[in-house]
Protein backbone atom coordinates (compact mmCIF):
# COMPACT_ATOMS: atom_id res chain seq x y z
CA UNK A 1 0.00 0.00 0.00
CA UNK A 2 1.33 3.46 -0.92
CA UNK A 3 -0.20 6.56 0.67
CA UNK A 4 -0.83 9.81 -1.23
CA UNK A 5 -2.61 13.07 -0.45
CA UNK A 6 -6.13 11.76 -1.19
CA UNK A 7 -5.86 8.25 0.21
CA UNK A 8 -3.78 5.25 -0.80
CA UNK A 9 -3.03 2.90 -3.66
CA UNK A 10 -3.03 -0.84 -3.06
CA UNK A 11 -1.03 -3.05 -5.44
CA UNK A 12 -2.19 -6.66 -5.65
CA UNK A 13 -0.35 -9.36 -7.54
CA UNK A 14 1.22 -12.75 -7.51
CA UNK A 15 1.48 -15.85 -9.60
CA UNK A 16 -2.12 -16.86 -8.81
CA UNK A 17 -3.57 -13.40 -9.55
CA UNK A 18 -5.52 -13.75 -12.78
CA UNK A 19 -7.10 -10.29 -13.12
CA UNK A 20 -5.97 -7.52 -15.45
CA UNK A 21 -6.33 -4.87 -12.73
CA UNK A 22 -3.62 -4.81 -10.12
CA UNK A 23 -3.78 -1.34 -8.53
CA UNK A 24 -6.74 0.04 -6.62
CA UNK A 25 -7.38 3.46 -5.13
CA UNK A 26 -8.51 3.50 -1.49
CA UNK A 27 -10.04 6.24 0.66
CA UNK A 28 -10.32 6.27 4.44
CA UNK A 29 -13.96 6.47 5.52
CA UNK A 30 -15.89 5.28 8.56
CA UNK A 31 -12.71 4.24 10.40
CA UNK A 32 -11.59 1.91 7.58
CA UNK A 33 -10.15 1.84 4.06
CA UNK A 34 -12.76 1.56 1.31
CA UNK A 35 -11.98 0.80 -2.36
CA UNK A 36 -12.82 3.62 -4.78
CA UNK A 37 -11.85 1.90 -8.03
CA UNK A 38 -8.91 1.05 -10.22
CA UNK A 39 -5.93 3.40 -9.84
CA UNK A 40 -5.13 5.22 -13.09
CA UNK A 41 -1.74 6.69 -12.22
CA UNK A 42 -2.31 10.18 -10.75
CA UNK A 43 -4.44 11.34 -7.86
CA UNK A 44 -7.20 13.87 -8.47
CA UNK A 45 -5.07 16.70 -7.01
CA UNK A 46 -2.13 15.73 -9.23
CA UNK A 47 -4.37 15.61 -12.31
CA UNK A 48 -5.68 19.09 -11.46
CA UNK A 49 -2.13 20.46 -11.13
CA UNK A 50 -1.14 19.03 -14.54
CA UNK A 51 -4.34 20.42 -16.10
CA UNK A 52 -3.66 23.91 -14.72
CA UNK A 53 -0.07 23.83 -16.00
CA UNK A 54 -1.21 22.64 -19.42
CA UNK A 55 -3.86 25.39 -19.70
CA UNK A 56 -1.55 28.15 -18.48
CA UNK A 57 1.52 27.19 -20.47
CA UNK A 58 3.59 27.03 -17.27
CA UNK A 59 3.83 28.74 -13.88
CA UNK A 60 5.72 28.92 -10.63
CA UNK A 61 4.72 27.46 -7.27
CA UNK A 62 3.21 30.70 -5.94
CA UNK A 63 0.83 31.09 -8.87
CA UNK A 64 0.05 27.35 -8.90
CA UNK A 65 -0.82 27.55 -5.21
CA UNK A 66 -3.33 30.34 -5.90
CA UNK A 67 -4.96 28.31 -8.70
CA UNK A 68 -5.04 25.11 -6.63
CA UNK A 69 -6.20 26.81 -3.43
CA UNK A 70 -3.18 25.66 -1.41
CA UNK A 71 -0.13 27.31 0.13
CA UNK A 72 2.97 28.04 -1.91
CA UNK A 73 4.86 25.31 -0.03
CA UNK A 74 2.14 22.73 -0.65
CA UNK A 75 2.06 23.62 -4.35
CA UNK A 76 5.86 23.45 -4.49
CA UNK A 77 5.89 20.00 -2.85
CA UNK A 78 3.20 18.72 -5.22
CA UNK A 79 4.91 20.12 -8.32
CA UNK A 80 8.34 18.83 -7.26
CA UNK A 81 6.93 15.31 -6.81
CA UNK A 82 5.38 15.48 -10.28
CA UNK A 83 8.66 16.75 -11.73
CA UNK A 84 10.66 13.94 -10.07
CA UNK A 85 8.28 11.37 -11.56
CA UNK A 86 8.71 12.90 -15.03
CA UNK A 87 5.04 13.87 -15.32
CA UNK A 88 5.90 17.58 -15.64
CA UNK A 89 9.07 19.53 -16.47
CA UNK A 90 10.80 22.27 -14.44
CA UNK A 91 12.99 24.98 -15.94
CA UNK A 92 14.36 27.91 -13.91
CA UNK A 93 11.65 27.64 -11.24
CA UNK A 94 8.77 27.38 -13.74
CA UNK A 95 6.81 24.15 -14.12
CA UNK A 96 5.42 22.97 -17.47
CA UNK A 97 3.10 20.12 -18.43
CA UNK A 98 5.16 17.49 -20.27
Amino acid sequence: MRHHENGAVLHVGGRLWERDESQYELRKANQRWEPVGEFRGLSGDQQMAVKILRESGGMGATEAGRHLGVTKQSAYDRLEALARSGTIKKTNGTYYAA
